[in-house]
């Protein structure tokens, strides 16, 4: 996945604005602390071939190829009992809050959040 599509899925599938703030800045820090590291990896004492950095720059592709797909497995799984739960609230006869979307609820609270994947 590339960053502009990380940053995407961040940008949508969070509400509000310190919890997205909060996540950029998470994904950041993440992000340079990578980018520190990953240099670390390849030693001069395994040149020319560097096993070491390959096999870490391996597990990291290995890493970024799965968690994507734990993500939206996660988001359709949350997106069903939204739609069960919503279900549910109509047979009882809640109504719907007006504006939902500018109440300060989380995405779990807001009952029309729906996750994007």
């Amino acid at each position: 996945m590339s960053d502009i599509t990380i940053f995407a899925l961040m940008q949508k599938n969070i509400s509000g604005f310190t919890k997205k703030s909060t996540t950029n800045v998470i994904f950041f820090v993440c992000y340079c602390v990578g980018m520190i590291a990953a240099p670390q990896f390849f030693k001069s004492s395994q040149a020319p071939g560097y096993s070491e950095g390959f096999k870490m720059m391996i597990v990291c592709w290995v890493i970024l190829i799965v968690l994507p797909w734990v993500l939206f497995y996660y988001y359709y799984i949350e997106n069903k009992k939204k739609v069960k739960n919503e279900e549910k609230e109509i047979q009882e006869g809640k109504e719907a809050l007006e504006n939902e979307e500018f109440l300060d609820l989380t995405d779990k609270q807001q009952r029309g959040f729906r996750y994007t994947y």
